[in-house]
């Protein structure tokens, strides 16, 4: 069942738990979290970059879940990830009831101006607006140059004048597959949380400790990004598949895949939960 996505991340909120947000880009990629949300209980967040509309249009997208959405008793939020242009923005406000504008590579003034004009022209059409202060890096970059992360100070000034619905914070994380074992600014997550109220978005959650996913929990993220981890599990057991049973037709490697992906799934998302909240209780 399509859900706000406001209402699932203020649920987690006060309940203590996080949503995982899985990026996807293909039927079985949407049909297999589905599934393990579904196993676990767990409120799903679907998202969509930009840069897949050459592989996967949104159309085609929306129609995969809308159509499975029907048989999954979870909510489910859809979610464009990374929008860094406002057109980028209006060309997507039809499809996706969750929209992340990413300003955090701007200065600090045209970050909040531009994000503001997003989250006016969204919430006129009921849409979410996740708002990004601080870098949120790759992992080809620096991911431990402080300067780059959220600042604290900033953080009350900036959501009064976006009026955003959720912040993510820049703390230590980075996107795709670490060089390096990351460290975390948890205490900065803990600085940030005492500062507002809107739910903290996390990215770059792939490959990270479960001990850190639980600390950074209870310091306050409500939202956890996972595509690397998720993308990985996807190839390595359709490239084993193929390994063990060389001749044979594709929809049979798919098949003999999903059992090992909806297991990976299903780990992966009880860590979100590190409190043991009766999650399921809790949905309205």
């Amino acid at each position: 069942m399509i859900k706000d996505c406001l209402t699932m991340l203020k649920n987690a909120q006060y309940y203590g738990y996080a949503i995982p947000a899985f990026n996807i880009f293909d039927f079985e990629s949407i049909y297999w979290v589905l599934i393990a949300a579904e196993i676990e209980k767990m409120p799903i967040i679907l998202q969509y970059v930009p840069k897949f509309e050459s592989y996967i249009p949104q159309e085609t997208v929306i129609s995969i879940v809308d159509s499975l959405s029907a048989r999954i008793g979870v909510p489910i939020s859809l979610h464009l990830d990374h929008a860094h242009h406002f057109e980028e923005v209006k060309n997507n406000t039809k499809f996706f009831n969750s929209i992340m504008f990413d300003g955090g590579n701007l200065e600090f003034e045209e970050n909040t101006s531009m994000t503001k004009r997003v989250v006016e022209y969204c919430h006129k059409r009921g849409i979410t607006v996740e708002a990004a202060l601080g870098q949120i890096v790759s992992t080809v970059d620096n991911n431990t140059d402080t300067i780059k992360y959220t600042n604290p100070a900033l953080v009350p000034e900036y959501v009064t004048a976006t009026n955003c619905d959720s912040l993510a914070v820049s703390v230590g994380t980075a996107h795709g597959k670490y060089i390096n074992k990351p460290i975390i600014d948890i205490p900065r997550i803990e600085q940030i949380s005492k500062t507002t109220s809107v739910p903290l978005v996390l990215h770059g959650g792939s490959d990270l400790d479960p001990d850190i996913l639980s600390r950074c929990i209870y310091s306050g993220i409500t939202k956890i990004n996972i595509f690397t981890d998720y993308n990985e599990s996807l190839y390595e057991n359709v490239f084993q598949q193929m390994n063990i049973k060389r001749k044979g037709y594709f929809l049979g490697c798919l098949r003999r895949s999903q059992t090992d992906v909806i297991s990976f799934l299903r780990d992966k998302i009880k860590l979100f939960n590190p409190r043991g909240v009766n999650i399921y209780n809790t949905m309205s």
